[in-house]
């Protein structure tokens, strides 16, 4: 597995989408889980993470990448501003 140049998670060449969409989405249930559950940091192979490290690598993935449209971040963008209240 490695990074392209605008940081996406590269595996194959086939379904080359499926790994960082899996990736993003598995990274922001964990970040959730994190918050929600009080815990505060997560250690992998001697790294230390916070809780709003996987969100941060997930929206990397997904808005830094363009898997999205600027008019799709700006409807989910407004989608959770209404989530939240």
């Amino acid at each position: 597995m490695c990074n392209c140049a605008g940081g996406l998670l590269y595996v194959a060449e086939w379904n080359s989408l499926q790994h960082p969409v899996a990736s993003a989405f598995l990274a922001a249930v964990y970040s959730d889980y994190m918050s929600a559950s009080g815990k505060t940091e997560l250690t992998c192979s001697g790294k230390s993470f916070r809780a709003a490290d996987p969100r941060i690598f997930a929206k990397s993935q997904v808005v830094n990448t363009n898997l999205i449209t600027d008019t799709e971040q700006k409807l989910f963008r407004d989608m959770a501003i209404c989530l939240q209240r």
